[in-house]
């Protein structure tokens, strides 16, 4: 009777993400990239691939390029980097969170149950204004009573940084003497 000693080689590799630069301002009319990075440990021959979607908690399709792409692993490639790109807009909103979540490894491939998500978060920073007056007619008066009309500028959203706004007035009417 022959013995025959063989050896099984571990040839799979697990594949995770983590969030790398993930918190940050969306930006207004341009696209702005969230960062993550996708490991690939274990075995690094061959090639492998993983697919990546958005779940959505505050966040809607609209809110990104894409939400959904495959990542191609070269053979020893141990590590890249995946950018979500958002589209800034100038709509006053709340804070969005989103999940990127790995799915469907490629043969010999599998992902790490507690490393196969990562959270993002879009931060707002919109701001509306608006104005308003309580009575925007007056009595035209004269030099020592002219007539007073107050406006109000309400502004919302981001309210972190400075806002200048520009106004003027438009006579319909009136001429420049009377103000």
């Amino acid at each position: 009777q022959q013995t025959v000693e063989a050896t099984i080689l571990n040839d799979d590799d697990v594949m995770s993400i983590a969030a790398l630069d993930a918190d940050r301002a969306e930006g207004s009319g341009s696209n702005t990239g969230f960062t993550f990075t996708v490991s690939r440990d274990g075995s690094l021959a061959g090639a492998s691939t993983v697919g990546w979607r958005i779940v959505h908690s505050d966040t809607a399709a609209d809110d990104f390029a894409a939400t959904t792409g495959v990542l191609e692993f070269a053979d020893g490639e141990a590590s890249q980097l995946l950018t979500i790109d958002v589209i800034g807009d100038r709509d006053v909103e709340a804070d969005e969170g989103f999940t990127v979540e790995l799915y469907d490894a490629g043969a010999g491939s599998t992902i790490d149950a507690a490393a196969s998500t990562a959270n993002g978060v879009i931060r707002t920073d919109d701001v509306d204004l608006a104005i308003s007056a309580a009575a925007a007619v007056a009595a035209e008066g004269d030099e020592t009573d002219a007539g007073v009309t107050s406006f109000t500028v309400t502004r919302s959203g981001d309210l972190s940084g400075v806002t200048t706004v520009d106004w003027q007035v438009e006579a319909a009417s009136a001429t420049a003497s009377d103000f």
